[in-house]
């Protein structure tokens, strides 16, 4: 009696399937490697441009801070002449603020008058917020 084994027919495609399997598995890793040298080369050229930015920023300061300079200066001069004139505006605001409260004592004396009439208990709390 012939020895019998439990072997099954092979298919010829076998091999050909193992084939087509690694060379889709090798053609999605070139892919991949694609998509990353694109992304790797977009990052370079945003660290480029970046680089470029600030080189054009460093070579503008010196331009920008004459400005800067130059417009404090403006400043500063506009400063020195409003101090100078101050003292006459100020003066004038408390000649006017003088006089403003000579005209108006007629209204403070009644107004004095109306609060405290009858009311002599309520004269310390009104004097201290009148001569406060």
């Amino acid at each position: 009696m012939p020895i019998r084994t439990h072997r099954t027919a092979r298919s010829p495609l076998i091999p050909f399937g193992l084939a087509a399997a690694c060379a889709i598995v090798l053609a999605a890793g070139c892919a991949q490697r694609e998509l990353s040298d694109r992304r790797l080369a977009a990052r370079e050229r945003g660290v480029q441009n970046t680089l470029a930015v600030w080189k054009r920023g460093e070579a503008d300061a010196p331009r920008r801070v004459d400005r800067t300079l130059g417009v404090a200066g403006q400043q500063l001069d506009r400063d020195v002449q409003k101090t100078e004139a101050a003292p006459a505006r100020i003066g004038g605001w408390i000649d006017f603020d003088t006089q403003r409260w000579m005209n108006n004592q007629p209204v403070y004396r009644r107004h004095i008058e109306n609060q405290l009439h009858g009311k002599p208990d309520e004269v310390e709390p009104h004097a201290i917020i009148l001569f406060w």
